[in-house]
């Protein structure tokens, strides 16, 4: 088997050196590989993947989506002549750039190459692993979680074969952040073939919240503090003319303080605010939580359509139990039947909101502002502003977090280091003048004093 050249290797830009979902001999966006550092694969979809990135100066990590233009359909864009600009016709980089809301994952900026775009997101969330979590160079969880650990603490020292590619190849430049100091650094490099596959690291959605408790669901209280932020946010989509159309568990991002964020608007739609939401014929988002309507291939408007999406995922928060995962003609033929799981109470209230969220009739589907303002999301911010009062985080809990702690403080000391620094040479401070009847030598010569007659001045 031929040997690669270490010099393909050392080029940052090489994307192979991350992932091998990039195609051979791929090279990444210059300008994106001097400011970033990519790291794992954190999910992919039917258009591309995501992988974390850590920013070289700052240490702060961040989100990194890659779309392939091909793999974009025709409704992810928006019209070339009103839109010109490449990642303003790209629906989803548009619906971003024009949303700023705790609730709506934020937008950083965005790169492209011949063949990716590339959308750099805020990273939110915590990782909610359903079993022990335990990649390569990472200690479980029951164990020591000081950071890097040192080959001593391996039972069975790694060999190169062993390890991703990235993390033996060592850099050119060492980068002062700690999430570039745990990688390992081995001298020689291998072939491609022989590199294992990359680890998933735990999720950072909903699905994976609900799936790390002991019985896939959560308490009421929690359910309200989640559900009103997301009515939140799509009550301020609606009211700016977008709908997200793609409501679901692994599109909710959340984090120890059950503060969430909605991802993924490759599926949005834009619309007049100020005029009812026309019919739509095509659907773009998931099949289990489309709405009856969707269901028999009618036309549909959005609004209601994600009441349904909205109401269906409040069941499965609530209950942990999709209603029609066992028979999914029975969305079509009969209304909601829920099950709730033994030992799991729901009140009233819950039960009339889920009611009038999943009625089959679209028109008499509760509105977002109705929902809104339903009795049951009463006080649900000051619940959730308790719960981010009183809890702390638990970086015991999974090693992963502990490494996003300390890359913030790293952060933060860097920053705090370089705020010293004088902003220009007008701000360092001058010497005070010399004190009265005072000689100031100058070697050999004379000497200047106060009481000379001659006046001095310090420069």
């Amino acid at each position: 088997m031929p040997q690669i050249r270490f010099s393909e290797y050392g080029d940052p830009s090489f994307a192979r050196l991350y992932s091998d979902r990039f195609p051979e001999l791929h090279v990444l966006n210059r300008d994106f590989t001097r400011k970033y550092r990519l790291g794992s694969v954190l999910g992919a979809g039917g258009f591309g993947f995501v992988m974390d990135a850590c920013d070289r100066l700052t240490g702060v990590v961040v989100a990194v989506k890659f779309l392939e233009y091909g793999k974009v359909p025709s409704s992810g864009w928006l019209c070339r002549d009103i839109y010109p600009s490449l990642m303003d016709r790209l629906k989803e980089t548009h619906v971003l750039s024009r949303c700023e809301h705790p609730g709506i994952v934020t937008l950083v900026e965005t790169f492209s190459d011949n063949l990716y775009i590339y959308i750099v997101q805020e990273l939110h969330g915590c990782p909610w692993p359903s079993q022990t979590y335990t990649p390569s160079g990472t200690p479980p969880l029951e164990a020591d979680l000081s950071l890097p650990p040192s080959p001593s603490s391996v039972e069975q020292p790694l060999s190169p074969l062993d390890l991703p590619l990235r993390e033996y190849i060592r850099p050119k430049r060492p980068c002062p952040c700690l999430y570039c100091e745990s990688r390992v650094a081995v001298a020689q490099p291998v072939p491609i073939a022989s590199r294992p596959p990359a680890f998933r690291r735990p999720s950072h959605d909903l699905f994976q919240c609900l799936e790390s408790t002991e019985k896939y669901c959560l308490p009421e209280s929690t359910a309200k503090i989640i559900f009103g932020q997301l009515v939140n946010a799509v009550l301020y989509l609606d009211m700016q003319g977008m709908t997200h159309n793609d409501i679901k568990d692994e599109n909710v991002i959340i984090d120890e303080f059950y503060r969430i964020k909605l991802i993924d608007f490759g599926g949005a739609t834009l619309r007049d605010p100020t005029l009812p939401a026309p019919f739509m014929a095509g659907f773009y988002g998931t099949k289990d939580f489309a709405a009856p309507e969707i269901r028999h291939k009618m036309v549909y408007q959005t609004p209601p359509a994600e009441i349904w999406a909205l109401g269906l995922l409040l069941v499965y928060m609530v209950t942990g139990i999709k209603p029609f995962e066992e028979n999914e003609k029975e969305i079509i033929t009969s209304g909601i039947r829920l099950k709730v799981p033994e030992g799991v109470n729901l009140s009233l209230e819950l039960i009339d909101i889920i009611y009038r969220c999943m009625q089959m009739d679209p028109a008499k589907r509760i509105t977002i502002e109705e929902l809104a303002n339903h009795p049951w999301l009463d006080g649900w911010r000051e619940d959730f502003a308790e719960v981010e009062r009183t809890r702390v985080p638990r970086p015991d809990r999974d090693a992963s977090l502990l490494r996003e702690l300390r890359r913030q403080e790293a952060a933060d000391n860097t920053r705090t280091a370089f705020s010293r620094w004088p902003q220009s040479f007008a701000d360092i401070p001058k010497p005070e003048p010399a004190p009265a009847n005072v000689d100031i030598g100058l070697g050999d010569g004379g000497d200047i004093s106060s009481d000379s007659g001659s006046d001095f001045e310090w420069f």
